[in-house]
């Protein structure tokens, strides 16, 4: 596929863009989906009011190469447009969500499979180009193919949904314990229920 796409650029604080830039090309062991739905995160606000807080400016991020200005959205879904070298168990027209959290594999962390804690850690929309954009390459690795019950607007809170069940499990919270919640956000949303 070829050809322009608009995107959501983050080029500096109070300056966030929409821009046309070229569609994406996956390379060996990608995928390029078509973006279904993009959900806009605290995170991203945060970059847009006072950032840059993660989003590489001086240098290249050491595992994407990119730096502002950088495509944001990291909580989206997608279906599969193009199949890179080498991807196997995916096709064209599937529904996935990924894990935005990329890693280097080589790490002491990342060798016991704690790619949270990986030393060259980034992420897909902060680190290098996300899903508020038509397309976005992401690693074919971190996606998941998503069952026919999870409508699109629904898979792009996995994310979401993924930090508020890591943050019950780290607070140790058990059925019938009270705690107070502070917050507003999505994620204190998902928390409620637990």
């Amino acid at each position: 596929m070829t050809g322009t796409m608009r995107a959501a650029r983050w080029h500096g604080r109070g300056d966030v863009r929409v821009e046309d830039v070229a569609i994406p090309r996956p390379g060996p062991g990608e995928l390029l989906l078509r973006v279904s739905w993009c959900g806009i995160c605290g995170t991203d606000v945060e970059e847009y009011r006072d950032g840059p807080v993660v989003i590489p400016v001086d240098a290249p991020n050491a595992l994407t190469g990119q730096r502002a200005p950088i495509t944001l959205g990291h909580e989206f879904a997608g279906e599969v447009a193009e199949v890179g070298p080498g991807v196997a168990g995916f096709a064209v027209g599937d529904r996935v969500v990924p894990d935005i959290c990329l890693f280097c594999g080589e790490c002491q962390y990342c060798r016991r499979h704690e790619y949270a804690l990986c030393v060259s850690w980034a992420a897909i929309g902060l680190h290098g180009d996300g899903g508020l954009a038509e397309f976005v390459k992401v690693p074919a690795r971190m996606c998941v193919r998503l069952p026919d019950e999870i409508a699109d607007d629904e898979a792009a809170l996995i994310e979401t949904t993924e930090v508020a069940v890591r943050a019950v499990r780290k607070g140790g919270v058990r059925l019938g314990d009270s705690v107070a919640i502070v917050g507003d956000g999505a994620i204190l949303i998902l928390i409620l229920p637990f």
